[in-house]
């Protein structure tokens, strides 16, 4: 009786009891209903839905996520957004989603130059805070620049009497140097590459078939594909998109 009155409680603190139910919800708003569907089977985003909706289902108080939002639809991402915005949950994350990053986010950690910065915001704050203090800092710099440019005359008099104040203000004139060197400037990326096409077409594909097994992806496909197109390949996670690019780069 003991035994089961621990387990019993331990059930009940955990939510255990109706552990299928829940499983079953939070695996569909991810769009995982297969249950007896194997992991070895799963697209490589339904694996990754998975171990979020598995981390999720755990309740924990601290989770730590690689770019979430990667092979999430939009519903499944405002989905997470909500449920991290009331959440009880501290969460760090890296992530190129910033849209994500501003709904998400309480506090942002920069890392420049081998420091860390953190700003109380979301990332549009960060933005702003970070405009801000690059401002300052270049005013700074612009300030020890002429500094510089007075006491550097004065280093160059080269002062006989070496005493504890003109030494003190040589030691000064080193600091207010680096500073005035620190700034760093952008450095314009050009590529000059010497040679032309004739016409605008890159790649002519005629008749193409391709499948996997039953699976039939594509069935006398045409296409042309030219100069400065964008091209994106759109499908429901899980319809192949990854594997279909996977085994064309191996051939």
């Amino acid at each position: 009786m003991t035994e089961l009155e621990r387990t019993s409680a331990a059930m009940e603190s955990r939510q255990a009891w109706d552990f299928d139910r829940r499983l079953k919800v939070m695996l569909g708003r991810f769009g995982i209903y297969d249950l007896n569907q194997t992991v070895a089977t799963l697209s490589g985003g339904q694996r990754k839905r998975l171990a979020i909706a598995i981390a999720i289902l755990d309740q924990p108080d601290f989770l730590i996520l690689d770019e979430p939002t990667n092979h999430l639809d939009i519903e499944m991402i405002e989905w997470l957004e909500q449920y991290f915005m009331q959440a009880n949950v501290t969460l760090l994350m890296v992530t190129h989603d910033r849209y994500f990053l501003d709904r998400v986010c309480t506090s942002i950690i920069e890392m420049n130059d081998g420091k860390l910065y953190r700003h109380a915001g979301n990332y549009a704050y960060f933005l702003e805070k970070r405009a801000q203090r690059e401002e300052v800092y270049q005013t700074e710099i612009d300030k020890a620049g002429k500094l510089m440019k007075k006491e550097l005359e004065w280093m160059r008099r080269q002062p006989k009497a070496r005493t504890t104040k003109s030494k003190s203000r040589i030691d000064a004139f080193y600091d207010i140097k680096a500073k005035a060197s620190s700034g760093k400037k952008q450095a314009e990326l050009k590529l000059d590459v010497k040679m032309t096409r004739i016409g605008g077409k890159i790649l002519e594909l005629k008749k193409v078939y391709k499948s996997y097994g039953d699976q039939v992806l594509l069935k006398g496909f045409d296409y042309t594909f030219k100069r400065g197109e964008r091209i994106g390949i759109l499908g429901k996670n899980g319809a192949g998109k990854s594997t279909a690019f996977k085994h064309n780069n191996r051939q």
